[in-house]
């Protein structure tokens, strides 16, 4: 019997976080989007015709309104609920979509993709949620399912629009996003938010309804939700300014890892796929093939992720990621040194095969360590708000990179490129041996008390009142 309530339990953990992890799918899928829709503009039949400089704000317009969704999420998350959050994240998404699929000019199209970055900002503090409702056993499985989703998102995207033009594609996503929205409304709120705007009672019922069992058996958890919240004053717009002064640490550290990771040149892989193999130059494999088996590669470390998350310290995943990324890109730099005015490359699959593996291991540990390690140490009481601060941060060095990368190659060139996101990937090493916290087994208040072993102090009237409240709650 008790068998069986632990596997009902993880089975309710995992329906949530499917329900959930479409919000991560259209970020890959809305980062993706522009890999094949710059191509296809350019081919003989389209009515849009861009430049360089309209294709560079095209690919980077998606993160202009980003920094709008990253901060509007958190404060909606911390006043109103993750729940509520959830609802609004689709919105703007269907809209933009429905936009871009009608557009004929640029205008129309650059402003269905400014207002797709709200979404896109929005989705960034999802993270949150999905921290909250997971066991701490559990936490690092499930929070490293988040780069499956988006990867996924990313090959579902160029596979289709391999197939299909980029208007018809838009009209399946926008119908794909509507019912995702609809399956969210089903989600329980976060026992912890719940708990901490003073909802005791709710907390309890919806942590045991979670974890299907009594209240004897999350006694543990409610002991960690009254201990975060032991000796603290009410949550007041002062209070919540001064929780994020305090959380200068963690933030610091979340925002190095982020800026450090984006450049070791996933980001523009990620968006300029095609374009990066044009400018390499391998006729051995078509620019469309390579997009979709680099997204696909991407997938295939994601799905590793959860695993390595489960077995391998923070660190040692970080570390080791961060190795391997570096080898690839050496790699393809001293392929490009030695046969860079070569008439006919020798061995041409040594650069694919070398991406295709960079971008396995960036998604089997340097991204989804920089992504969600903020979910973790991040106070809770303004976990929403601190996160979409950093949402911020991370969409403003996409869109820098992003809108820059086709001056600054036309400049530097490839190789320059490739030798700076070497050094990055090298740096990430030595990153992750002195600064990361390691947050592997530890509960969410055994993360945030690293930082901020106050100086708090337990209020034994708190305390006793959440036994009291154990013993009075009628489930």
């Amino acid at each position: 019997m008790k068998f069986g309530f632990h596997v009902t339990g993880v089975v309710k953990e995992v329906v949530y976080t499917i329900i959930v992890l479409p919000v991560y799918l259209f970020i890959g899928i809305s980062g993706s989007y522009v890999v094949f829709l710059l191509p296809q503009l350019d081919l003989p039949g389209s009515n849009i015709h861009l430049n360089d400089d309209q294709k560079s704000w095209i690919a980077s317009s998606i993160q202009l309104l980003s920094y709008f969704g990253c901060l509007f999420s958190g404060t909606i998350q911390d006043l109103f609920g993750r729940k509520v959050y959830f609802f609004l994240v689709f919105i703007p998404q269907i809209i933009s979509w429905i936009v871009v699929a009608l557009a004929t000019n640029y205008d129309t199209m650059l402003w269905g993709m400014v207002i797709q970055g709200i979404s896109l900002g929005m989705s960034f503090t999802a993270s949150t949620y999905l921290s909250e409702i997971a066991l701490t056993a559990h936490r690092g499985a499930i929070l490293g399912s988040l780069p499956i989703t988006y990867n996924l998102g990313a090959m579902v995207c160029n596979s289709l629009m391999y197939y299909v033009s980029w208007n018809i594609a838009a009209w399946i996503f926008a119908i794909t996003s509507a019912m995702s929205m609809f399956l969210l409304l089903f989600i329980p709120e976060s026992p912890i938010w719940l708990y901490n705007k003073g909802k005791k009672e709710r907390a309890i019922r919806t942590l045991c309804s979670l974890r299907v069992s009594d209240i004897h058996k999350v006694q543990g958890e409610i002991d960690d939700m009254q201990k975060s919240i032991d000796g603290k004053p009410k949550l007041t717009l002062t209070r919540v300014l001064i929780e994020i002064l305090k959380s200068w640490k963690p933030l610091l550290i979340v925002v190095v890892l982020q800026s450090l990771m984006q450049n070791t040149g996933y980001t523009i892989l990620f968006s300029y796929t095609i374009l990066v193999f044009e400018r390499l130059q391998l006729p051995s494999l078509e620019g469309g093939k390579f997009a979709i088996v680099f997204a696909l590669s991407g997938v295939i470390g994601s799905i590793c992720t959860p695993f390595l998350m489960y077995k391998l310290t923070r660190k040692t995943q970080l570390i080791l990621s961060s190795l391997v990324m570096a080898i690839c890109i050496i790699a393809v730099v001293v392929y490009e040194e030695i046969f860079l005015h070569a008439s006919n490359k020798p061995f041409p699959y040594v650069v694919p095969a070398a991406l295709y593996v960079f971008s396995f291991a960036c998604n089997a540990g340097a991204m989804p360590i920089a992504y969600t390690i903020g979910a973790e140490i991040f106070p809770g009481e303004v976990r929403g708000t601190i996160n979409g601060i950093f949402g911020v941060i991370w969409h403003i060095n996409w869109t820098l990179i992003v809108k820059f990368y086709p001056m600054v190659v036309n400049i530097f060139g490839i190789k320059i490129i490739l030798w700076a996101c070497a050094v990055f990937c090298l740096t990430i090493i030595l990153f992750g041996i002195w600064f990361l916290p390691e947050t592997k087994g530890k509960t969410l208040n055994q993360v945030q008390e690293q930082y901020f072993k106050s100086k708090k102090k337990t209020n034994p009237d708190n305390v006793d009142s959440g036994h009291s409240l154990r013993r009075d709650v009628n489930l």
